[in-house]
């Protein structure tokens, strides 16, 4: 529903402006329609390609993304990343979307990194859960088959590395293999026998 009223939102103020040839956008914008909205603190911008698609639609504030920050997929005008930015970095909520409007991966992030649990989708189902701290890969990761939604396999990790138990499952949800690794390096593995 707040992706919807942002949409809305931002088509009325595309509806209402005219084209601004004045604006001072870093070079990556030099080459696409802009329009503007300006008042005391911030200019608002919407950002299209020259054929009329939307691009991405957000705030520059000093030349910098700041706010809430919309990008499109260029062949089917759905929204490809929502997401917040604090002076260029992003911060907050983190979503990405297939051409078909399906949620594909959800995360928080901070200072540009990810943070915090983050998700995988596929087709709508859940297929991965990750744990990021100062935008590496920490804590347990569970993957899921896409089908039964039974785990996959589980892994722990920390500072970006594998680091102590993996254990892979069938798709009846037994485990099948073990591997154990420190600082990224495996040390050993073994077969999981179905009586243990």
């Amino acid at each position: 529903m707040r992706l919807l009223f942002i949409f809305l939102f931002l088509t009325m103020i595309f509806l209402a402006c005219k084209p601004s040839q004045s604006v001072d956008l870093p070079d990556m914008y030099e080459k696409y329609c802009v329009y503007n909205i300006e008042d005391e603190r911030n200019t608002k911008r919407l950002v299209l390609l020259g054929n009329d698609k939307y691009l991405e639609t957000g705030v520059l504030s000093k030349g910098r993304k700041h706010g809430p920050w919309i990008e499109y997929h260029e062949k089917a005008r759905t929204p490809r990343l929502v997401a917040n930015y604090e002076r260029d970095s992003l911060y907050g909520p983190y979503h990405e979307y297939s051409e078909a409007g399906q949620l594909i991966f959800s995360a928080n992030c901070k200072a540009g990194e990810f943070e915090g649990e983050a998700r995988t989708y596929e087709d709508g189902v859940l297929v991965k859960i990750q744990h990021f701290l100062n935008g590496k890969l920490d804590g347990e990761i569970k993957t899921f088959y896409p089908v039964t939604s039974m785990r996959m396999i589980s892994q722990q990790y920390k500072e970006g590395k594998l680091h102590g138990t993996s254990i892979y499952y069938d798709e009846d949800g037994n485990p099948t293999n073990e591997f154990i690794y420190e600082n990224g390096e495996q040390i050993s593995s073994r077969q999981i026998s179905e009586d243990e």
